[in-house]
């Protein structure tokens, strides 16, 4: 009797340890992260065409989700690794390599609950190396290399990818070059 009650304790344990991990546990790096600072259980990235009436799609302090509906050109869900680099891409110090000011973004990567509630979101314009976020502010510098070539690997662009990292590269340079 006292076998079969010690391999049955060790089943129902084990069972109880299989219950489903929120993704912003799993894909958290040994706690490197602070943003979003929610249990999401996806992500998704977005590529949304030019929105006259509307400047962002974090409208008024949320994220305007029957805008994104309206104008998503295309969408796609990011898996765990992609997860981790988009989070090390926009919590990474750096400094605008963008020379304009227009933050004209065209792409939101967002964080969803289970029941497809936005929970998060950041906004990118990678014409002008600026990015917003909801619910709490990131700095507007991020490592935009690094988020080109995420957004390039999901198919959101920029296209053509090499010419937009010459170009990051140029814009380094001159404030390089203006530095000294």
């Amino acid at each position: 009797m006292f076998p079969r009650l010690v391999i049955f304790v060790f089943v129902l344990v084990g069972c109880s340890s299989l219950k489903e991990t929120p993704a912003s546990e799993k894909y958290k790096n040994a706690g490197s992260f602070r943003w979003p600072n929610v249990h999401y259980s996806k992500v998704v990235g977005y590529l949304y065409s030019a929105v006259e009436s509307v400047e962002s799609m974090l409208d008024g302090g949320h994220l305007n989700s029957e805008a994104l509906a309206r104008h998503t050109v295309k969408s796609i869900e990011l898996n765990a690794d992609q997860i981790e680099r988009l989070l090390i891409a926009i919590q990474k110090p750096a400094t605008r390599d963008g020379i304009m000011n227009c933050f004209n973004p065209h792409h939101v990567f967002v964080f969803y609950a289970h029941d497809t509630q936005p929970l998060a979101a950041v906004e990118v314009c990678f014409e002008c190396t600026r990015i917003a976020s909801w619910p709490d502010k990131l700095s507007c510098a991020a490592d935009f290399s690094a988020l080109a070539r995420l957004s390039a690997e999901l198919g959101l662009g920029p296209k053509p990818l090499d010419n937009y990292l010459e170009t990051l590269e140029l814009r380094r340079t001159m404030r390089r070059n203006r530095k000294s």
